[in-house]
């Protein structure tokens, strides 16, 4: 049985469309390995302006070409980003307008990781990275490179980077027995700092770094200067790749992916942006802050982990106690689906899935979860004696939060839980330089409503038939928002269990 997967690509100016043939019994499912076939694709070089008008028939032209159906799609891969604005989103708005009329999975590709595979595929090519044996009957060891650092233009004399390191997978063959583990997560530096900020991380000492991203090219000249200055401790291999990876090499990662179940509903698809602020507000300019607030030196990485998530967000935990209860605040994790699922289903009559929180949080969209301690031992010595009783789920945009989801527990309810969550994502929102926040509520929710103007929020219109609902009805959605102040998120519980902003 013959199915195929749709990849589009425009994060950066030039944008592409690839197609790749797959074969497998059964190709709905998850863990099947498929077998990759044909491949067709096809380029617009004419510049992002273009995207908007360029992609679609760019796309159906490709179908056409290759003679497939868009009923014969198994999944359409997309560029996440981080890349251009405006290309991130057509890329996630054309992607999704085809997974909802198809009823298909998305699988969102990181740029950087889509760049480091382009040089991975170079370095096996021209043999500088390579399967050897030690000895005769020694198992294969990976030699030639220890770290690949991708470079993306970012504009205003910086770059997205991310850092991969190599390794074998005796599973596959050819190029695809190459893994990357990620060892610095993306993040926007100064392009000044690159070399420097490597130097200063011991980790890389006497280690061979391989360089690929179009900002080695973008940069060349402030890039040069770095090398020149000084010498460095670990070795710049040469022959970088400089060009931003196409259509082609996101279809082959989502291929991995989708064998590995790693989808996303539609509607949870968003790109990736690192750059949340550009400038600074005219009352920090007035206090004396100038040039560029995005461009800092990244955090170091936990290298054991490969999540994308923001380092300088989620970061807080709480415990806190009303009454003679304890509870923790602190961030969602996979473990406490069950929990928030039970309590959706609970106060929701057209709830999440299970599905949808699994989806959301492996896009890295901010959650958290209040926990509450069974027993009165404190907080920190009890590990297992919990529950959930609240969550909330927060998706970041460039210009402003968005609300997804805030429930908690109905016998808990009016005791300042859902507040506490509430300002924990205005928290959140401030501490990724955002100062707006707006979410949507049923129009029949007057509760969630009266929540929400109690806590300031604004109406500022409506969205027609935004709730499906059984049966093809619907319900429009009130929208709300809000601007954050530094001063409104601050908040402690009163031994009345009230909380006091």
């Amino acid at each position: 049985m013959k199915k195929y997967l749709l990849a589009i690509e425009s994060a950066a100016s030039e944008s592409s469309v690839a197609i790749l043939e797959l074969t497998s019994p059964s190709a709905a499912e998850e863990g099947v390995s498929f077998v990759v076939g044909r491949h067709w694709s096809a380029f617009n070089r004419s510049g992002s302006l273009d995207h908007a008008e360029q992609l679609l028939p760019m796309t159906d032209s490709l179908l056409t070409e290759a003679e497939i159906a868009k009923t014969d799609l198994v999944a359409v891969a997309f560029s996440q980003g981080p890349g251009a604005f405006t290309g991130l989103r057509i890329a996630c708005g054309l992607a999704q307008g085809m997974a909802l009329g198809l009823g298909l999975p998305l699988i969102p590709i990181d740029s950087l990781r889509a760049t480091a595979q382009s040089a991975v595929d170079f370095l096996v090519d021209n043999k500088q990275l390579k399967c050897i044996s030690k000895a005769e009957g020694d198992s294969p060891i990976l030699v030639g490179v220890d770290y690949i650092v991708t470079l993306l233009d970012a504009r205003m004399g910086e770059a997205y980077m991310a850092i991969y390191q190599p390794r074998l997978n005796q599973a596959e063959l050819g190029r695809d027995a190459i893994d990357l583990k990620v060892i610095q997560k993306p993040s926007l530096i100064s392009i000044k700092d690159v070399l420097p900020w490597l130097d200063e991380q011991r980790f890389y000492d006497n280690k061979q770094l391989f360089f690929a991203g179009n900002a080695l090219a973008v940069y060349a000249e402030e890039l040069a200067v770095s090398f020149e200055a000084k010498e460095f401790d670990f070795t710049v291999l040469p022959k970088q790749v400089t060009e931003w990876a196409d259509a082609t090499v996101l279809a082959r990662l989502a291929v991995k992916k989708l064998q590995r179940g790693e989808t996303v509903e539609a509607h949870l698809a968003a790109p990736i942006y690192l750059r949340e602020k550009v400038a600074f507000t005219e009352k920090e300019r007035a206090e004396g802050f100038t040039g560029n607030p995005s461009a800092t030196k990244p955090l170091v990485s936990d290298a054991a982990s490969a999540d994308h998530g923001d380092a300088d967000t989620m970061s807080f935990n709480r415990s806190f106690q009303v009454g003679t209860e304890y509870y923790l605040l602190r961030p969602m994790e996979q473990r406490d689906i069950a929990g928030a699922l039970l309590i959706e289903q609970t106060v929701q009559d057209y709830p999440w899935t299970r599905g949808n929180f699994k989806d959301s949080l492996r896009a890295g969209y901010p959650a958290w979860v209040i926990e509450h301690k069974l027993s009165s031992t404190p907080v920190d010595d009890a590990e297992d004696d919990s529950r959930i009783v609240g969550f909330a789920v927060q998706m970041l945009a460039p210009d402003v939060a968005h609300v997804l989801l805030i429930a908690v527990e109905p016998s808990l309810q009016g005791k300042g839980l859902g507040t506490l969550l509430l300002k924990t994502l205005e928290k959140n929102a401030l501490r990724a330089g955002l100062d707006k926040q707006l979410l949507e509520v049923r129009r029949s929710n007057d509760q969630a409503q009266r929540f929400y103007l109690r806590h300031r929020y604004a109406v500022i219109g409506t969205r027609k038939g935004y709730y499906r609902e059984v049966g093809g009805a619907s319900e429009d959605a009130i929208v709300l928002e809000k601007t954050l102040e530094p001063d409104d998120v601050e908040f402690t519980f009163t031994p009345d269990s009230e909380i006091q902003v």
